[in-house]
């Protein structure tokens, strides 16, 4: 996808280190291959990138998670899981890896 390949970085916010990256709304967020909750805004932060097991997305790394706590939680899991990073529309290179 074009726009993917022309998108710009995350940007961390300093404070928290929290990185700030615009995502499609009302994404899954996963913990262990199960959905534990959902990104409902189209700018979320994020803490971390995972490289590793296939997302099934396609995109530029399509074996790359990103570590967020989501918006709405499904499971007692807190609230943490991973989203596909085809699903992040910003570069997510800059994250440190989990």
């Amino acid at each position: 996808m074009a726009a993917r390949e022309a998108a710009s970085d995350c940007v961390v916010d300093a404070l928290t280190n929290h990185w700030w990256c615009q995502n499609k709304p009302g994404i899954r967020g996963r913990w262990a291959g199960q959905t534990v909750g959902h990104l409902n805004s189209a700018t979320s932060w994020f803490t971390c990138r995972y490289e590793g097991d296939p997302t099934g997305g396609d995109g530029r790394h399509p074996e790359r998670w990103i570590h967020t706590l989501d918006d709405t939680h499904l499971q007692n899991h807190g609230g943490w899981g991973f989203v596909k990073d085809s699903d992040v529309i910003e570069e997510t290179t800059p994250l440190p890896r989990c």
